[in-house]
C-alpha cells in the first residue's frame, strides 16, 4: 500500500475492486484513475526517499559504501552506542 500511496505502483484490478469496496467508491472510478495514471508514466525520481542506492554517489570516505549482505532499504531503527 505504501508504495500505491508513494506513486511507485498503480494497483490492478483485484485490488481495484477491494479499494472500491472499502472506500465505498464504484470500481469504474477507480478503475479509470488508475488508467490515468499508467498514461502519465512512472512519476518523477527526484525529492527525497526517490534514490537508490545504486545510484548513490560516494563519499570518499573507505567504508561509506553499503556493506555486503546487507539491504539498505528498510526503516528499522539502529543501534546506537552509549552517550
Amino acid at each position: 500500500m505504501s508504495r500505491w500511496e508513494r506513486q511507485r505502483r498503480v494497483p490492478g484490478g483485484f485490488w481495484l475492486g477491494w479499494l472500491a469496496v472499502v472506500l465505498d467508491v464504484p470500481a469504474a472510478v477507480l478503475t479509470e484513475a488508475a488508467a490515468g495514471t499508467r498514461r502519465a508514466g512512472p512519476p518523477a525520481t527526484t525529492g527525497p526517499g526517490r534514490g537508490s542506492a545504486a545510484t548513490a554517489r560516494p563519499t570518499g570516505r573507505p567504508g561509506a559504501g553499503p556493506r555486503p549482505g546487507r539491504t539498505t532499504r528498510g526503516g528499522g531503527a539502529r543501534a546506537v552506542g552509549n552517550r
